[in-house]
């Protein structure tokens, strides 16, 4: 009790309790820094999985768009050499076009004004400054036969044109997905920044 009634000793004893307490909560704050450090190193794992796995998606994506954009170009390159070859032949019949569309190929041949070569068509016949009914006559197998050639070319344009529609239907659907890819890749790596840094303060 002496020791106690000594200003020096109970100073000692305060400093000591003081000091201990300290080490304590220094001790505890180390061990949350520790567990928050660790939560924050497994979150970046985490994190750099999810980035591998939307690389890997976007080089996927990157080369289905690359294909189906060769798709589209071998398609519309078919389709203009096509049309190019339908008009020299067109071109090679002018009289039996003029007839076709002026109605003088008689009832089994018409001109369909809804067909994908309607403007082709017209734009031969258009050439054609005198249309002779005498013509279409006494030449009718000439006149059928480009008929039947422009029904079967309309078929086949609005074939080639339907599966350049199907194609424009993916590349717009790939590139919606790449964007997609694209917009989650920069909030990951946002995150990423983030934790890397909250990482670094922690470690100070």
């Amino acid at each position: 009790m002496k020791n106690f009634k000594n200003p020096l000793a109970l100073l000692l004893v305060f400093t000591i309790l003081f000091v201990s307490c300290d080490n304590k909560k220094q001790k505890e704050l180390a061990r949350q820094k520790n567990y928050e450090i660790g939560i924050l190193q497994s979150k970046l794992m985490d994190y750099q999985s999810y980035r591998n796995l939307l690389d890997s998606e976007l080089i996927n994506q990157q080369a289905k768009l690359t294909d189906h954009s060769r798709s589209k170009f071998q398609l519309e390159s078919k389709l203009a050499d096509y049309e190019n070859r339908v008009m020299a032949y067109l071109m090679d019949h002018k009289m039996a076009v003029a007839c076709i569309v002026g109605g003088l190929g008689g009832a089994t041949v018409s001109f369909d004004t809804t067909s994908e070569l309607s403007r082709e068509v017209k734009d031969v016949a258009g050439a054609v400054t005198a249309i002779s009914a005498i013509y279409a006559i006494l030449n009718y197998s000439e006149v059928s036969e480009v008929a039947d050639v422009l029904v079967q070319a309309d078929s086949h344009v609005k074939n080639i044109k339907k599966e350049i529609g199907k194609v424009n239907a993916l590349i717009k659907n790939t590139k919606y997905a790449l964007g997609d890819k694209e917009r989650k890749l920069i909030a990951l790596k946002k995150n990423m920044v983030a934790t890397r840094t909250r990482i670094e303060q922690l470690n100070i």
